[in-house]
């Protein structure tokens, strides 16, 4: 029923270094994948054209040495083109590809889970009414399992090597003509909003960021600041600025200890960018005039004003 213990661990070890690269390479993210469309970015299509060439390699290398067998299906283009109109408006509309989508829930993304929930939801169904849909399957025209090798008559490796070097130009063509972005080619925010509420009391403090600019703010701070800084590293994001806006004298803010623990990581991270901070004057409230904010640029992790 199941292979032997050395190809389940071989494949384990491949997944988790192929969830990694996807993860490195930013396409586990939805602007990659939007971007991808819009035809502004095209990392998407480089890995996926890069792991095509590696992929063609590698499984026709270990067939030749006898360690693997091709499992060919049938040629059907007409249900190779509802396939692939399925799997194209599927991924249009969640922003992920069954690969990326497993290495985003991975990073702890909701959207991607709910995402995955729903495929597993499709499998069944398509398993549950494949009875019914066979017969509509049979009627379409097949090819049989044949192969361009052997339509034409020539070796694999030739046809490795032509698609290696089609792959290659387009590769080096599109990275003079497309470099990879500096900065957010959409021209639009990628919100990240995270609620944290202290246990005990109604006390809520926030994360709010920009995925693409990678920069994001924290309102209100409780004392014990691990948290925002475990957030902004799991989100890929740097805190740059700190908003109090109601001191009281209930309320034990956190804003210091975080600027100077903020500031420390970013200069680990060479992150060179201005650290800003804003506090309200709570004396404010009691002249019944509207709360002033007063703003400070603490590049080397202090806290003043308020």
């Amino acid at each position: 029923m199941f292979d032997e213990p050395l190809k389940l661990g071989l494949g384990l070890v491949t997944g988790i270094v192929f969830g990694l690269l996807l993860q490195k390479g930013q396409v586990a993210k939805f602007q990659k994948i939007l971007g991808q469309f819009l035809l502004k970015d095209w990392t998407v299509f480089k890995i996926m054209a890069t792991a095509i060439v590696v992929g063609t390699i590698g499984v026709h290398a270990l067939v030749a040495l006898g360690m693997a067998s091709l499992h060919i299906q049938t040629a059907s283009v007409a249900r190779v083109l509802i396939g692939g109109a399925l799997f194209g408006s599927g991924m249009a509309v969640f922003g992920l590809c069954p690969g990326t989508s497993v290495a985003a829930c991975g990073e702890g993304r909701r959207d991607a889970m709910i995402g995955v929930l729903g495929m597993l939801f499709g499998a069944g169904t398509y398993v549950a009414l494949f009875p019914k849909l066979q017969p509509v399957f049979k009627s379409m025209s097949d090819w049989g399992k044949v192969t361009l090798p052997q339509i034409t008559g020539t070796s694999p490796w030739i046809w490795v090597a032509a698609l290696s070097v089609v792959i290659g130009f387009a590769l080096a063509w599109l990275e003079r003509r497309h470099p990879q972005p500096q900065n957010n080619p959409y021209n639009f925010m990628a919100l990240i909003f995270e609620r944290i509420q202290t246990d005990g009391i109604a006390e809520l403090s926030y994360l709010v960021g920009d995925d693409s600019e990678g920069v994001a703010a924290v309102f209100d701070p409780r004392p014990d600041v691990d948290c925002y800084l475990q957030l902004a590293h799991e989100k890929q994001v740097s805190i740059t600025h700190i908003f109090e806006t109601h001191i009281h004298v209930d309320f034990v803010s956190g804003a210091r200890e975080l600027c100077a623990r903020a500031g420390k990581t970013r200069e680990k991270t060479r992150d060179t960018s201005r650290f800003s901070v804003a506090t309200r004057n709570p004396m404010s409230r009691n002249t019944g005039s509207v709360p002033s904010f007063q703003g400070t640029h603490a590049d080397q992790g202090s806290l003043e004003g308020g």
